[in-house]
């Protein structure tokens, strides 16, 4: 699939050590982590769906921290509505059931795939100030 082989050469010009793997349902996905500061990774994947021309994508970024404290709920449900208003652009923060707060964005595209790459410049960037924005609320793990 071109778009694959375009994504596979721009991450290797790029030096960004991402390997693709096949995955159920005719896609891809690319794994790796993102040091927010020299002790917090955050690991974050790519799923490209197979199929001609304009492809869909999906970016996410997992495990930006975890709700452990219930009293903290709403505090932390009303920043990430705070985030999501703008503050993190193409993204959306989301709190999971069990308590996990990720980060992910969805869009198409071609074998033209700087867009993609683009994306996932901006995601680190928003990521630095979501995780800033989230550890005032809960407190970081070290």
């Amino acid at each position: 699939m071109k778009v694959l082989e375009e994504l596979d050469k721009l991450f290797a010009e790029k030096k960004l050590p991402l390997k693709r793997q096949e995955i159920q349902n005719n896609q891809s996905v690319y794994q790796g982590t993102f040091m927010v500061r020299p002790n917090k990774r955050i690991p974050f994947g790519i799923v490209v769906v197979h199929g001609e021309g304009a492809v869909d994508f999906q970016i996410a970024y997992k495990r930006i921290g975890y709700l452990t404290n219930y009293a903290d709920k709403a505090r932390v449900l009303e920043l990430i509505n705070e985030l999501n208003m703008g503050k993190s652009f193409y993204y959306t923060v989301c709190l999971n059931a069990d308590g996990e707060i990720m980060m992910k964005t969805m869009a198409k595209t071609t074998e033209d795939v700087r867009p993609l790459y683009e994306m996932l410049i901006v995601g680190s960037n928003v990521l630095r100030h979501v995780v800033e924005q989230i550890e005032k609320i809960i407190p970081p793990e070290e």
